[in-house]
């Protein structure tokens, strides 16, 4: 998937097939139902959204999100006070 089919995705000029959103879950290791619980609730800022579409499209950001999902919370604070020093350098 290249980045401008992600753009196209996001902006709603392309749409998610059945087979493609079933493949992203399963990389991502999580059932199809969660993309769509809780969502018109939550309240989510549209920017984050496009954000996190930015990141899929990187190499091995689906192999960091299932190893992110394996670390306990004292780990998860860990990685990200590591990623924030690291991006600020």
């Amino acid at each position: 998937m290249t980045f401008q089919q992600v753009q196209k995705y996001e902006l709603g000029s392309n749409r998610v097939s059945a087979s493609k959103l079933f493949a992203i879950a399963q990389a991502l290791g999580v059932p199809v139902a969660s993309f769509f619980s809780d969502l018109e609730e939550s309240g989510a800022d549209p920017s984050v959204l496009s954000e996190f579409g930015d990141f899929l499209v990187l190499n091995g950001s689906t192999e960091l999100v299932k190893a992110y999902r394996t670390l306990t919370a004292d780990q998860r604070r860990v990685l990200v006070d590591l990623a924030q020093v690291m991006a600020a350098s």
